[in-house]
């Protein structure tokens, strides 16, 4: 339960109390003192199940809790990012990441779980059990269930799902765990669903659902298109006009310019050879673009963010703007990851870098030494004379870190970024602009694991911790010594001989929006949702505003991580249904809050326990 926002400077200081604060620990061992069969210990994005005897533990990252349930000895397991699904004959449970509980389906002997094996980014689960059709969601937590015909047709994907029964159309978004019905006047041929976007094609009209702003909308079909699809995006094109559905808009946009050839095919946009030239789609703004660059310009494209090089020049192309910026020097090499790219000048070897959230490129300083940095998605590590710079995306600012012997750490598939050297290891907050340091505790070279958000460390006997989604490093202590560790999107596992160690790479509060760290996309005019774990009578106040220039210390409550001057704030009560709470924020649909970034954080007054401030999860508006 949850009030509206209103303008409260003091607000997390109404509950104070003269305690330490007990946050719940970012690592969370669980064990069995007979022995862990590592084969046994399983996870992607926030979960890790681990199928011990007749019991199932999962840990969620968003509840920082393992969680258990008897299990018979036929179980079976699948598990997604966000949510699994136990088939344990006569009754099925689902289990959501972002809720912390199991839910129980009763089911017959012809159950059948529908997604495709692999689909492991899936966060909806649907389950075909005669003339009924039951849906989980891995936001909810819940099953929904509506009756079904036996030549009923279906797709599911990660945040979406259809179902085509006759002329009824009907699709399903994760984040309310609802179907929204649709009636047409000629059933689809082919169900299409990826990211948040859902299409359901006709001979003769398009029906596209969108998982973002949970409604249907229609256009006609473009006879003998060509197609492309990818995560939130479809597109038709011919010799004659172009047609594409954004589901994080939720709408359609045509073109009157033929196509003959998508030359890049991303998550969140595609470039497309037409007669003016490359002419970009971007789903994030649900519109085409200006002309940029001839056919024939070198492209460098991923996710967000491209470079587009002809002769004596390079175009940095945004798909959060969909606008394109031009560096006019030479370029030697170029290229992108998520919302950064570089472009290398041909005459210096220096690298310039462009953002696809400021739209601009930043000139090397003066202390970068020439040669390509090392990119993530959000950020780009250009080695100095003194140490290392860090090139942020939200910002367009090149933060610097002085300091010998450095070894970076970072990919183009992942968020985070950083590096250690024999004293110290460092990770850039992207989010706020600044260094975190980690003192070293072994003199022995780390074992260092990055996946998408999460980066975890093996230090000694030291395990660390790093989230690009909560920007604090967290250590515990190892048992006994490593048998396995792997490293997923949002959360990590340390498998030793008879312990299990989790990790959480995300902050107590969670947004189910994700960009620019990850693939989910938040549009202007939707309801933001975010996520935060209360028991039974415990109180919180959420608060959303800026991020202080730097941490401010509460004694016994933690770090305030917001400007107080910037503030407002809600009081949260427990849900009765569940150990979590669902707070909506409405955001409209201004153009001035386009391209904006705000920070949340949560003061949780425990009942009978000290209050602690949480984490920071963040929402950028697009």
């Amino acid at each position: 339960m949850s009030h509206p926002l209103r303008p409260a400077p003091a607000a997390l200081a109404a509950l104070a109390l003269a305690l330490p604060a007990q946050a719940p620990p970012a690592w969370t061992i669980a064990t069995n003192p007979a022995g862990v069969n590592p084969p046994d210990v399983v996870g992607v994005g926030k979960l890790t199940a681990w199928r011990d005897g007749s019991v199932l533990r999962v840990h969620s990252a968003s509840t920082r809790r393992w969680h258990s349930l008897a299990i018979g000895p036929g179980a079976v397991l699948r598990i997604t990012n966000d949510c699994l699904v136990v088939q344990d004959g006569a009754t099925w449970h689902g289990f959501a990441s972002h809720r912390g509980r199991f839910e129980p389906l009763p089911v017959s002997a012809q159950a059948q779980l529908l997604n495709p094996l692999g689909n492991n980014n899936d966060s909806l689960l649907l389950v075909r059990d005669g003339s009924l059709l039951h849906a989980f969601s891995g936001f909810t937590g819940t099953w929904v269930t509506r009756p079904v015909s036996s030549a009923f047709g279906w797709s599911v994907q990660r945040h979406v799902a259809l179902i085509a029964d006759g002329v009824l159309l009907s699709g399903l978004d994760a984040y309310s765990g609802q179907w929204h019905d649709l009636t047409v006047a000629t059933p689809p041929i082919t169900l299409s669903t990826d990211g948040t976007a859902g299409l359901a094609i006709g001979p003769t009209e398009i029906h596209g659902f969108s998982a973002n702003t949970a409604s249907w909308r229609s256009a006609p079909a473009v006879p003998g298109a060509a197609t492309a699809r990818n995560d939130d995006w479809m597109l038709w094109y011919d010799q004659h006009q172009m047609l594409a559905y954004s589901g994080t808009q939720g709408r359609f946009e045509q073109a009157p310019v033929g196509a003959a050839a998508v030359v890049a095919n991303e998550d969140d946009f595609a470039l497309v050879d037409t007669v003016f030239g490359l002419v970009a789609w971007s789903a994030i703004r649900g519109a085409f673009s200006a002309p940029i660059a001839p056919a024939g310009a070198r492209v460098r494209a991923n996710v967000a963010v491209a470079t587009i090089a002809e002769a004596g020049a390079v175009h940095g192309y945004s798909a959060a703007r969909n606008t394109f910026a031009t560096l006019p020097l030479p370029s030697s090499a170029e290229d992108a990851a998520g919302s950064v790219a570089y472009a290398l000048d041909a005459g210096t070897g220096l690298p310039w870098c462009y953002s696809a959230l400021t739209g601009l490129w930043c000139a090397p300083p003066a202390d970068v030494l020439p040669g390509p940095p090392a990119i993530t998605t959000t950020m780009a590590l250009l080695p100095t004379t003194s140490g290392v710079r860090a090139f942020s995306a939200r910002s367009g600012a090149t933060v610097p870190l002085a300091a010998a012997g450095l070894t970076l750490l970072g990919n183009a598939t992942s968020a985070l970024g950083g590096a250690w050297n024999a004293t110290d290891f460092f990770a850039f907050d992207a989010r706020t602009g600044r260094w975190q340091s980690l003192p070293r505790a072994s003199p022995s070279p780390p074992v260092v694991q990055i996946w998408r958000t999460a980066m975890s460390v093996i230090d000694g006997q030291v395990v660390a911790g790093f989230g690009a989604q909560d920007g604090r490093w967290s250590t515990a202590v190892l048992p006994e010594p490593m048998v396995a560790i792997r490293t997923n999107s949002e959360g990590s596992r340390i498998v030793t001989a008879s312990h299990v160690l989790a990790h959480a790479a995300v902050a107590e509060l969670t947004c189910a929006a994700q960009f620019p760290e990850f693939r989910r996309v938040f549009a202007a005019g939707g309801t933001a949702r975010f996520y935060l774990p209360l028991g039974s009578g415990d109180l919180a106040v959420f608060a959303g505003g800026l991020f202080a220039p730097a941490p401010i210390a509460v004694p016994g409550f933690g770090a305030l991580l917001l400007d107080p001057a910037t503030l407002a704030a809600l009081f949260v009560l427990p849900d009765p249904s569940g150990s979590t709470v669902e707070i909506l924020l409405p955001v409209p649909a201004s153009a001035g809050l386009l391209g904006s970034e705000w920070a949340f954080q949560a003061l949780v007054a425990p009942a009978g326990g000290a209050p602690w401030l949480s984490g920071a999860a963040t929402l950028l508006v697009l």
